[in-house]
């Protein structure tokens, strides 16, 4: 990953599943070299509580179980921030049927955002450089068939990689959002990769180059 930063490679880590920590073992500093080396970050939300809890000492404030958003979104803000503190560019970090939240630049945010995302935060700082930051929410749509969530979170990560790497100029708030929503499709079929959708079972305007609309499930 340190080699293709160094080359201009957009990087993006997974960390699933997340490390425990074991006395004696480095994990922190192996952790702190991946994450500073990560253009994108993307642990659920059960995978970023338990890296900020064991990693930064953030006090979970939020049980995944209950689904309250206020303390859900309180809690993320934190790890979202120790993430970025860390170095990963964009941190994101995946809620199932509740979407996504992202820490993105105030530069790589549209002036009009599309019904789907909102902001929920903003940060002036970080670690001394002076930017702005905001947290988006990035909703998911709602799928009414629902089969099968596994391997949903691997679907949002190869379709982001694929957005980045194919349609760069689109900008990461799109990005994510086409990212979601081709995970949301994978739910609706049982299975890991079997459920994931092919080109040709997706609208063409997920790939085209105007803001995606959501089409009617």
């Amino acid at each position: 990953m340190e080699l293709a930063q160094q080359n201009g490679v957009v990087t993006i880590l997974n960390p699933a599943p997340p490390t425990v920590p074991i006395q004696g073992a480095n994990h922190l500093e192996v952790l702190k070299k991946l994450l500073a080396v990560s253009d994108y970050c993307c642990p659920n939300e059960t995978e970023a509580l338990q890296l900020a809890h064991c990693y930064g000492h953030i006090a979970p404030e939020f049980d995944p179980k209950k689904g309250n958003m206020d303390p859900l979104l309180s809690t993320f803000r934190q790890c979202l921030l120790w993430l970025s503190n860390q170095g990963v560019k964009h941190p994101i970090i995946t809620m199932g049927s509740k979407g996504t939240v992202a820490l993105l630049e105030t530069t790589k945010i549209p002036d009009q955002l599309p019904p789907d995302v909102s902001i929920v935060h903003t940060k002036q700082l970080r670690t001394g450089i002076l930017a702005n930051f905001v947290i988006l929410h990035l909703s998911a749509p709602t799928i009414s068939d629902a089969v099968d969530t596994t391997g949903a979170g691997d679907s949002f990560v190869g379709a982001l990689a694929h957005f980045i790497s194919r349609h760069p100029n689109l900008g990461p708030v799109e990005h994510i959002r086409r990212a979601i929503w081709v995970a949301s499709q994978s739910i609706r079929k049982a299975g890991t990769q079997s459920s994931y959708p092919g080109r040709n079972e997706l609208p063409s305007s997920l790939f085209g180059t105007d803001e995606f609309i959501w089409p009617t499930i």
